[in-house]
């Protein structure tokens, strides 16, 4: 069972937990990181959703929710690691943006880290495919 902290929509703690697949309550949100890994020629880490996942075989940036207890920094080295295997420095990363959605608040975050993919390791289940791109590239596989 995984649970999440619950915030107002100004992110203020509301000092319960909720637990994942169970609808959010009205006026409830919870915390999502998306991680962005960028390597020092420009190029992004995107990996490919595995194919019995909702949105299957999409390519994406990192992310999921943050857990009870846990911070938007300390979820986003998580994320990475699990899905990527990557060990991220948490003082190159930085939080680029930050919005709120119909009961999710989102934390964009961005790190810089040298990216060789034979470092990488995927997560089974979760990623069949990584890969670096360049914001272009990634522009195409999206479309």
């Amino acid at each position: 069972m995984e649970l999440w902290d619950v915030y107002t929509k100004d992110r203020t703690p509301a000092g319960r937990t909720h637990e994942r697949g169970r609808p959010m309550a009205d006026g409830d949100y919870h915390l999502v990181v998306l991680v962005w890994v960028a390597t020092p020629d420009g190029r992004l880490v995107v990996t490919r959703r595995h194919p019995d996942k909702p949105w299957p075989l999409l390519w994406e940036c990192t992310g999921g929710s943050v857990l009870a207890g846990e911070d938007s920094l300390r979820a986003a080295l998580r994320e990475v690691r699990e899905e990527t295997g990557l060990a991220l420095d948490p003082a190159r990363g930085r939080v680029v943006d930050s919005y709120a959605g119909d009961d999710t608040i989102y934390d964009s975050w961005l790190f810089d880290h040298d990216v060789r993919l034979e470092d990488t390791a995927m997560q089974e289940g979760e990623v069949v495919d990584i890969k670096l791109a360049f914001p272009a590239e990634i522009e195409a596989l999206l479309s």
